[in-house]
This record gives C-alpha cells, sequence and structure tokens, in this order.
C-alpha cells in the first residue's frame, strides 16, 4: 500500500514540476509600454471635434475673460 501512494505521489510531483518548468520559462519579452503606437484613424466623437473646441473657447470661455473687469480694481486686484 505504500507503493501505490508513493507511486501517485511520484507522479504527482512529476506533473507539478512540469507545470512550474513550463510556467517559469518566459522566452519572450513583456510588451514595451513606451513603444510608439499610431494615433486612431478613426474620427473623434461627437463633440470631439477641433471645430466644436474652438467654438467652446470663444463662445464660452473667452467672452468671461476678456473685458475689463475682468482686471479687478485695480488692475491686477482679482477676487478670490
Amino acid at each position: 500500500m505504500l507503493a501505490t501512494h508513493r507511486g501517485s505521489l511520484t507522479a504527482l510531483c512529476l506533473v507539478a514540476l512540469a507545470a512550474l518548468a513550463g510556467c517559469s520559462s518566459s522566452s519572450s519579452e513583456p510588451p514595451d509600454p513606451y513603444r510608439y503606437a499610431p494615433p486612431p484613424s478613426a474620427a473623434p466623437p461627437a463633440g470631439l471635434e477641433p471645430a466644436s473646441w474652438t467654438t467652446h473657447l470663444t463662445a464660452d470661455v473667452l467672452p468671461y475673460w476678456t473685458t475689463t473687469a475682468d482686471l479687478g480694481s485695480p488692475a491686477g486686484n482679482f477676487p478670490t
């Protein structure tokens, strides 16, 4: 009976060693995270086109930063 268990244990050890040997020997290097990736060729999603950003800048943002009140009183005294 001891011989049967010893044979099973030996077989189990050999299978485990073979599995470990297969997992640990890596011949290929991991991929370089800094390698060049070309930009996507598809059009940007709706709302992210350059024209949308230009319109947002000129119509929504700049009007609040191009008035004389934006300079503060006296000039340079910005409210915080």
